[in-house]
C-alpha cells in the first residue's frame, strides 16, 4: 500500500508498516532549541487524514510533546498529553486524560498513538479506536488551522514517529542518531 515499506524480499501486505523514524529532541544547540526547521518534519496537519503517528511509552510523569508551527517557522504552541493530561497551548485543551485512553496503552512496551488536527478537530487515536476528541473553536481553530510544521520536545531515543513520504518532509537535522545523542538506528 502507498507510503507503506516492507523487509526485503516480502510479497505480503501484512509484512507492511510505515518507516519509523526517531523523535528527535528540538531542544539542542544543533537545532537552535527548536527554532531551527531543520529539526522539524513539514507537514499540513489540518489537511492531514492521518496525522502524526508515534510510538511511545506515556506514563505518569513525563509528558510527549510536540511543538507546532506554521509555514515560516513560528511556533504556534505545543500539544503535550501524558497519563494524567492533555493540553494544546493557549488554553485550547486542558482535561485530565480519558480513562479509556488510559487503559489502552501498552504498559510495558511502546504505544502506537496518533495525533490529528484535521479541518480543527483534535483527535489522540490508539489504532484505529477515537479516545480523545475535541473540536477546536474561535482562536484555537484559526492558529492552529496554519500548522504547517512540527518538532518533538524531550523525547526517549525509543520513541519513533511514522514517516508519511506523500504528507512529510524530513528537516535535514532529523538523523537516524538524532546528531548524535541516540545509538543509529
Amino acid at each position: 500500500p502507498e507510503d507503506m515499506v516492507s523487509a526485503a524480499g516480502s510479497t505480503s501486505e501484512d509484512d507492511c508498516s510505515f518507516e519509523q523514524r526517531r523523535t528527535c529532541n528540538c531542544w539542542t544547540k544543533e537545532c537552535g532549541f527548536c527554532s531551527s526547521m531543520k529539526c522539524a518534519v513539514k507537514q499540513d496537519l489540518f489537511k492531514s487524514k492521518r496525522g502524526i503517528m508515534v510510538r511511545s511509552k506515556p506514563n505518569l510523569r513525563t509528558y510527549d510533546t510536540i511543538f507546532l508551527f506554521d509555514v515560516e517557522g513560528k511556533m504556534l504552541g505545543q500539544f503535550q498529553w501524558n497519563l494524567r493530561g492533555i493540553f494544546l497551548a493557549g488554553g485550547c485543551v486542558q482535561c485530565r486524560t480519558p480513562p479509556a485512553l488510559r487503559d489502552a496503552r501498552i504498559k510495558n512496551g511502546l504505544t502506537a498513538w496518533t495525533l490529528t488536527l484535521t479541518d480543527g478537530l483534535l483527535q489522540i487515536k490508539i489504532g484505529d479506536k477515537h479516545l480523545y476528541e475535541k473540536s477546536l473553536k474561535g482562536e484555537c481553530r484559526k492558529l492552529y488551522s496554519k500548522t504547517r510544521r512540527f518538532a518533538f520536545y524531550n523525547m526517549k531515543c525509543e520513541t519513533t514517529f511514522s514517516y508519511l513520504p506523500n504528507e512529510m518532509e524530513i528537516g535535514d537535522g532529523l538523523t537516524s542518531d538524532c546528531a548524535g545523542t541516540c545509538p543509529s538506528f
